[in-house]
């Protein structure tokens, strides 16, 4: 009976595996509409996923659209489209609860230095919700 039991929760893990790996799919925001800050993640056939950024407040605006893949349970992106050979942009984000925890490296190329991609972003909610 333990055996079978182990079995099943062995299975039940394996199952569960994929669905993680799209649980990063979603429209994020960071602060509220009127403040930019927001994150679009969708997973597509080929398993990785598109992402984009876009972010604006007082003199800074910035957006990357990118391509990420699930690694060692965090999105992590990078641009489809890099400002040359020195482009080092990488985007990774971490699941908590239902937000993302976003952090980047060598990006300042795709927004200006008074803001960035980085930040706690919670889901956006319906309009009317």
């Amino acid at each position: 009976m333990k055996k079978r039991a182990l079995r099943f929760a062995v299975a039940g893990l394996v199952l569960a595996t994929p669905a993680a790996s799209s649980a990063f799919q979603g429209k994020y925001l960071v602060g509220d509409e009127d403040g930019h800050q927001f994150l679009d993640v969708e997973k597509s056939p080929d398993g990785r996923y598109g992402v984009k950024f876009d972010v604006s407040n007082r003199g800074c605006e910035g957006k990357l659209d990118g391509r990420g893949v699930v690694r060692n349970g965090a999105l992590v992106m990078r641009p489809k489209e890099p400002f040359g050979a020195s482009d080092k942009c990488v985007v990774r984000a971490k699941r908590s609860g239902e937000s993302l925890s976003v952090k980047e490296k060598g990006c300042l190329a795709w927004h200006g230095v008074a803001c960035d991609f980085e930040g706690d972003y919670q889901p956006r909610k319906a309009p009317g919700k």
